[in-house]
């Protein structure tokens, strides 16, 4: 299988057990705000230190020492249980915050890190958050992966099957309708 992505200079693929995945999830790419609780305080990285971060990691993708994946490309490693010789490094970034679009995803691309984007549909539009313009130009990116995270974020261990299955399959159906593109993952 050739991977869409140049997974570094590594492009060995072995297949073996238990290979070495890390994820790592960002919140918010914004400078901190003095108006922030703790919780959201907690989750911010300014947007000079995401870029040292996706800089970083690029090199470690260059050198081999990591491997980094779109999601496509990870989930037909999984179903192969074919990986490269490096760990592999997943990223994530959660609800749809309007930074994605104008922080996360230029400084990521910049440094050819690809991100998995986990969208809650009903946030789409509202203050804060992408817009619906801004999701279909971040679906159109090579190195993002969309998500359902919801219709609204609601805590799933407190809902019912049939509320949770309409959770999942209406956020799904909602972003492939938008987007154009199919969405696998929840």
């Amino acid at each position: 299988m050739k991977s869409s992505l140049s997974w570094g200079t590594q492009t060995e693929k072995i297949c073996r057990e238990n290979p070495h995945i890390e994820f790592f999830m960002y919140h918010y790419i914004r400078d901190h705000d003095t108006h922030d609780n703790e919780v959201t305080r907690d989750l911010s990285v300014s947007p000079q230190l995401f870029d040292s971060h996706m800089w970083k990691i690029e090199n470690l993708s260059k050198s081999g020492k990591i491997t980094l994946m779109n999601w496509n490309d990870f989930i037909e490693s999984i179903r192969t249980n074919c990986f490269t010789k490096s760990p592999v490094w997943i990223f994530t970034a959660d609800d749809g915050w309007s930074d994605m679009h104008d922080m996360l995803v230029p400084i990521a691309t910049k440094h050819r890190v690809p991100f998995f984007l986990g969208i809650t549909t009903e946030f789409v539009g509202k203050k804060w958050f992408i817009t619906l313009k801004d999701l279909k130009e971040l679906s159109e990116n090579p190195l993002v992966s969309l998500a359902s995270h919801s219709l609204d974020h609601k805590d799933n261990s407190k809902l019912s099957e049939v509320e949770e299955e309409k959770q999942v399959c209406d956020s799904k159906d909602w972003l492939e309708k938008e987007t154009g593109k199919i969405v696998d993952t929840y």
